[in-house]
């Protein structure tokens, strides 16, 4: 192995790599979600509607509810708060949404912008959209690898006391 490899894995592995990743999924799934709740619910509609994956009938009710879910998700997972469970739901929203760029590039659906970040001016096509979907996937497999994520609220809040400590007694 290169000594550029060696470095390159040593920095990986360092726990600061996994507060890293966290706070980047986590804050740009919430900082999406923001984005999206402050807009007119049909913008994000438009955007659902130019994947033609779902019946237009399910488009607002989507619509509606992601932008909550990404939200809550992403700032519970940058906090550390439930991280485990937001990961997850994390993840599973990336591959939702990996596979929907993935469908529209099969298909030859050519996205003017993948919604993903509403009206904030970042436009990205499909193609742009899925490779940084890819990469974000592999901050979740470095996050994935933590058996006891640190610096996180979960952690702080499982502290035991300390001796003579008398804030959590009651």
């Amino acid at each position: 192995m290169s000594a550029i490899a060696r470095r390159a894995l040593t920095l990986l592995l360092h726990p600061a790599a996994a507060v890293a990743a966290r706070l980047i999924l986590g804050g740009l799934f919430a900082v999406s979600g923001v984005i999206k709740l402050v807009e007119p619910v049909e913008n994000f509609m438009t955007a659902i509607h130019a994947y033609d994956l779902l019946p237009v009938w399910m488009e607002r009710p989507l619509a509606e509810t992601l932008p909550w879910v990404e939200m809550a998700s992403g700032l519970l997972l940058a906090l550390g708060l439930l991280t485990r469970a937001s990961l997850v739901v994390v993840v599973l929203q990336l591959a939702v949404f990996t596979v929907a760029l993935g469908s529209t590039l099969l298909r030859g659906i050519s996205l003017e912008d993948c919604g993903c970040f509403g009206a904030l001016g970042f436009k990205e096509s499909n193609g742009v959209a899925f490779v940084r979907n890819l990469v974000l996937l592999a901050l979740v497999v470095r996050l994935g690898m933590e058996r006891a994520p640190r610096w996180t609220l979960d952690r702080w809040l499982q502290r035991p006391p300390d001796d003579g400590d008398t804030t959590r007694d009651g």
